[in-house]
């Protein structure tokens, strides 16, 4: 089985070394995991869990007969970062690690199956177990089996997918269970963001040098929780849980009477991990799911985002929201002239759900009434004014107390539309698009971005802005936010509008991937937000 992890980022490689030298004191902190190749089963569970160990900053290594040493590489394509550990045709295993593994005894955890296997007999597995023990090693024997994971003991593990949890439980042995030195987070996500974020080295369970300058001399360890599995003794061994159960929408009711919360279904991963949470509220969460229902139908956070123009956040500059109106459907002629009487020409129509289906992300811009004829939008929907903004949309990311923003290539202004496409507004009536592909730079482009690669990357270009931002007043704006919401990860964008420099937050998200700023300031207050986070959760508690 061929992987990906070859995805290996050379310059991390140093960097992670460093930090493993310096970071969790304690001479017993987990620093290297050996693997006894026997381990490995070939299953999508153990790829997963290889990657994971890639970018945790622990020294990993593979233990393997000099004789299976081409097999390991070809079936999982190991990295110069892994450490293969190779045991010679007239050599012992002791030996070959003593001679080859550089990790100190008393930081290393040797991780091997309970039968015997690769020829090597019961007696000398056992003897290479104790020697390792003798010197200070942490043997963690995976039985492989299906039963509750609360009945496996210390050093046992029932899947290979619970090592995360076993090195945790052992680093807060080590450094104290309190979280004061060792804060574990919990994270749960859709696979393809927690890759994204692991390669970005955001979530590492040996934490870096500069985490820890970052979150004020404190520690944060990341593990995985597993939601397929047993939540309550995963959670007991964490401080605090990261989750984005946006990822994790199943259903979606079309109920114009029920509330934003009764029209979601979870998955019953997530369901389980609220129902946790609910028993234990002394956990600290990023961030809680009641805080994060208003961001996912926009009029939830139309109707959140009217008090931000009342709250003039700023002498000098106007922040406000767009102009909108929710609708129910437009088949009934009377409903459609009432919600126009609130916006004018050219409006865009979203969605009322903002997320966890695809059509969520089906929107148009219509520039007269006949073009909401037959309008292939997904009802009930929003309405907004469209605010002409010079192509420049400004991504704001709010994390903790930090906020940073970028500027990214967007619509271009509703005559622009017209001109590139040959027309006038007079002859066009709606163009139809996919916000999540790409966003149409042209009435023609709304057809083709979804098949050229090309104009999505133009349309997802961090660009320059023209100046014409006023920081201060979004970032008093941003503050307002996250008091509103009480949340502590959240990005949303602004457009400046043309002529009257109204500053209009056009959209509000929860746990956005922040990669248009640099990682260098986004990762460390990252981590300081969910330091924070802890920290005020902990001070409620006491």
């Amino acid at each position: 089985m061929q992987t990906s992890l070859r995805e290996a980022q050379p310059e991390r490689e140093t960097e992670t070394a460093r930090g493993r030298a310096v970071a969790m004191s304690s001479s017993s902190a987990v620093k290297g995991v050996l693997l006894d190749a026997a381990v490995l089963r070939g299953a999508v569970a153990d790829e997963k869990l290889l990657y994971r160990l890639r970018f945790s900053n622990l020294q990993l290594g593979v233990l393997q007969a000099e004789s299976q040493v081409q097999k390991t590489k070809e079936d999982w394509g190991l990295w110069d970062g892994v450490k293969l550990v190779v045991v010679g045709e007239k050599e012992e295993a002791l030996e070959a690690i003593q001679r080859q593994w550089e990790v100190p005894a008393s930081s290393s955890v040797f991780v091997t199956t309970a039968a015997a296997a690769g020829g090597a007999s019961e007696e000398d597995k056992l003897v290479v177990e104790d020697k390792l023990k003798e010197k200070g090693w942490r043997n963690l024997v995976v039985l492989g089996g299906s039963s509750s994971s609360s009945s496996a003991g210390e050093d046992v593990l029932l899947q290979l997918e619970d090592l995360f949890l076993a090195l945790a439980r052992l680093n807060k042995k080590a450094l104290g269970d309190g979280g004061d030195k060792l804060v574990v987070v919990g994270h749960s996500m859709k696979w393809s963001r927690e890759k994204d974020f692991l390669k970005r080295g955001a979530l590492p369970f040996v934490p870096l040098p500069q985490q820890t300058i970052a979150a004020n001399h404190a520690s944060l360890s990341f593990i995985p929780i597993q939601l397929d599995r047993p939540v309550e003794p995963q959670l007991a061994a964490v401080n605090l849980v990261l989750h984005k159960p946006t990822d994790e929408i199943v259903s979606i009711a079309q109920d114009p009477t029920a509330t934003v919360a009764e029209r979601i279904t979870f998955s019953e991963g997530v369901q389980k991990l609220q129902r946790y949470l609910e028993a234990n509220p002394q956990l600290p969460v990023v961030d809680p799911i009641k805080n994060i229902m208003p961001l996912l139908d926009r009029a939830a956070t139309r109707n959140l985002l009217e008090d931000l123009g009342n709250a003039r956040v700023s002498s000098r500059t106007v922040v406000r929201a767009p102009r909108s109106v929710e609708v129910k459907n437009l088949e009934h002629p009377q409903q459609l002239e009432e919600a126009l009487l609130h916006v004018s020409f050219p409006t865009i129509v979203k969605p009322l759900m903002a997320c966890g289906a695809s059509e969520a992300h089906t929107m148009a811009v219509v520039f007269k009434k006949e073009g909401y004829e037959g309008l292939q939008v997904p009802m009930p929907a929003v309405i907004q004014e469209y605010v002409d903004h010079g192509s420049c949309v400004y991504k704001f990311y709010v994390l903790g107390n930090k906020v940073m923003h970028s500027c990214r290539r967007s619509m271009p202004n509703a005559a622009s539309l017209a001109v590139s496409s040959g027309s006038s507004n007079s002859e066009m009536s709606a163009l139809v698009f996919d916000s999540l592909k790409s966003l149409p730079v042209s009435f023609t482009a709304a057809g083709e971005s979804n098949k050229n690669p090309q104009a999505t990357a133009a349309a997802n270009q961090v660009v320059e802005g023209d100046g014409s931002l006023d920081v201060e007043a979004v970032e008093a704006a941003a503050a307002w936010l996250r008091t509103k919401l009480g949340l502590t990860i959240i990005g949303f964008d602004i457009v400046v509008q043309v002529g009257t420099l109204d500053h209009v937050m056009v959209d509000v998200n929860f746990f956005p991937s922040f990669r248009d700023v640099p990682d260098v300031e986004a990762i460390p207050a990252f981590w300081s937000a969910l330091l924070n986070a802890h920290k005020a959760k902990t001070l409620q508690t006491i």
